[in-house]
C-alpha cells in the first residue's frame, strides 16, 4: 500500500507527511489536522502506523493499548488476505 499524501476522516482533511527526524514512529496532530510518520521505519510499520493515527482521529478517547491492539489486528487481517494494494 502506498501511504496516501491526503486521507479524509469523519468529514475532515488530513494532510499524511512522511518525514525523517520524528521521534515515534507516528504522531496526530489535530489543531493543523496532519498525520506524521517516520520515514525511517520499513513499509509494513509505516502502513500500521497510518492506522494507528487513523483510530486516533476516529476516537482521541480510546486509549493506547487499545489503539495499538485494533491497529495490529486490523492491519494483519487486511495484510494477510491481501487487501492491501
Amino acid at each position: 500500500m502506498k501511504i496516501p499524501n491526503k486521507i479524509k476522516i469523519l468529514a475532515h482533511n488530513y494532510l499524511v507527511k512522511e518525514i525523517d527526524g520524528l521521534a515515534d514512529d507516528g504522531s496526530l496532530n489535530w489543531l493543523e489536522n496532519t498525520i506524521l510518520i517516520n520515514k525511517k521505519l520499513p513499509q509494513s510499520r509505516k502502513e500500521a502506523v497510518l492506522f494507528h493515527e487513523i483510530l486516533h482521529a476516529i476516537n482521541g478517547e480510546i486509549d493506547e493499548k487499545e489503539v495499538e491492539f485494533l491497529t495490529q489486528t486490523i492491519y494483519q487481517i487486511l495484510n494477510e488476505n491481501k487487501l492491501l494494494k
